[in-house]
Formats: structure tokens, sequence, C-alpha cells
């Protein structure tokens, strides 16, 4: 749809040194061990995320959905591809330990793979065409709140229609003052680029130590604000 509405893409894409995978797979002995808690693996260069989806209760699902676990991979990488993208996440899960590798052999033959990246348009209104979500301003995984600024900036855009005669001034109001909204948070995950997964040894040790000191009431309050900042909307 954005490409109908400002042609040729390049350059609207934002990549942050990442790229992400996903699925999901059945896998009751691992479900029942990962219980209520999600696991978050700890490397270099990488990140691999684990939760079971019988989160809440497992007798309140289904049959065919209890015991299957969802499963995020986060490797550096650059905005090209690989060319096979089953072998590319089942070797990058080979390096996350043996929690990881138990759903290797359970990666589908094409899992969403992805280049973790930010959206960066110039202009958003076009003639009646307001662009919105993720295709005016990706925030990207690294920043968060992707769908929050999508349902809070359609929100605002109603209040900002039904408060102007005019349509057009009313999509240009919106641009304005949602960006002023948007941008700050985009900063934030281009900021959050350079630590989100450790590059060396030294970044892996500096990070476990943060996390261990985060165990004292004092320093959690004060990561705490830093991580997540003021209120977007």
């Amino acid at each position: 749809m954005r490409r109908l509405v400002v042609g040729d893409e390049a350059g609207l894409l934002r990549p942050l040194g990442f790229q992400t995978a996903a699925f999901t797979c059945s896998h009751p002995e691992l479900a029942a061990r990962l219980g209520d808690e999600v696991l978050l693996t700890d490397v270099v260069g990488g990140q691999v995320g684990l939760f079971a989806l019988d989160l809440g209760g497992r007798e309140q699902r289904p049959e065919p959905d209890r015991g299957r676990v969802s499963v995020f991979v986060i490797r550096r990488g650059g905005s090209r591809l690989p060319d096979d993208p089953r072998r590319a996440v089942v070797d990058e899960l080979g390096r996350h330990g043996a929690w990881a590798a138990a759903v290797a052999d359970h990666v589908p033959d094409a899992p969403y793979l992805d280049v973790v990246a930010q959206s960066v348009v110039p202009r958003w209104v076009h003639g009646r065409v307001l662009l919105a979500g993720d295709a005016a301003h990706a925030v990207s995984l690294l920043a968060g709140q992707g769908a929050s600024l999508a349902i809070a900036g359609a929100a605002a855009l109603v209040d900002r229609i039904a408060g102007h005669e005019d349509l057009d001034a009313a999509l240009e109001e919106h641009e304005r003052t949602w960006r002023a909204v948007v941008e700050p948070v985009q900063r934030s995950g281009r900021r959050a680029a350079g630590t989100f997964v450790p590059r060396h040894r030294r970044d892996l040790w500096l990070r476990r130590t943060v996390l261990r000191a985060a165990r004292l009431p004092v320093v959690s309050r004060r990561l705490l604000s830093g991580l997540t900042g003021a209120a977007t909307h």
C-alpha cells in the first residue's frame, strides 16, 4: 500500500543491524518445563526467547493447542537476508544452549525471518491519503510500543478529524503532532541498537553485571525509569 502512495521505497527503511525470526512449535515437554516463565538466552551476537503458549492454564486451551512453544530469535545481520532462512535459524539456535537447541528440529521449512528496521518516511500525507502505523513510523522491536503507537495514533487521528471541518488541515496537523510523539521513540530504538545484543564478551559481562545489580530495589527503580522513559501517549 505504501508503495502505491510514495512510489520508490528505497531509503524509507533504516536497518538497525539485526535480523529476527519467529515461529511456534509443538513441544509438550519443553512447554511443561517452561511453565509460566519466559526464557531469554545470553550470548554474544544474538538472543533467543522461549515461552509456552499454555500461559494462563493448560486446561483452558483446546487439546491441539496444548504444549506449544513460541520461539523468537535475534541475530546480528545486515539488510540482506540469508538464502536459506531455515538453516540460518537452526544454526543460530545451536549457539544458545540446550533449551534453544531443543527446538532446532522444529523450525518450519519457511520460518518468518526479516530485517529489524524502522520506517523513516519524509511525508505521511499525500493528498487525502495518510500513511499510518508501521507504514509511516515503524519503531522496531528494539524500541517496542509499535502496536500501542499505531492504536493511539488512530485514536488521535479520529479526534483530529472530528475537531476540524477541513480534512486536509486535519491530516496535516495530525502528522505534525504525531511525529512529535513517535520520533523520540524511534531515537530510543536506535540508541538501544548498540547494546541490545552484546557485541563482545566484555559487553556480555557488563550486561550480566547490570542485571545482577538490578535485583537491588534502588537500582531496579532507576533502571526501569531509564528504560521506559517518559510516557508517550
